[in-house]
């Protein structure tokens, strides 16, 4: 019985798994950005990998705020279906 609830949940464990996985690297995101920037950029004094790197950066901080605000309305959702 147990094993089939298991088995059942092995395909949501997987993404959540997964899910996890890529927030962690997007928390490290901001960590790699002022590494880059201060280690090699500012020595090269190199405009356009600044803004290369600002723009990964950008759209790492995009991908986190829009994963977040996903949770937060699947969230929701299941908080007013429970109601």
């Amino acid at each position: 019985m147990l094993r089939d609830a298991l088995l059942a949940l092995k395909k949501y464990v997987g993404l959540s798994s997964v899910v996890s996985a890529v927030l962690a690297l997007l928390y490290l995101a901001p960590v790699g950005y002022m590494r880059d920037v201060y280690g090699s950029i500012l020595n090269s004094r190199s405009i356009s990998a600044l803004g290369w790197i600002t723009l990964l950066l950008a759209v790492a901080i995009f991908f986190y705020g829009h994963i977040g605000m996903v949770t937060l309305t699947n969230s929701a959702c299941s908080i007013n279906q429970t109601s």
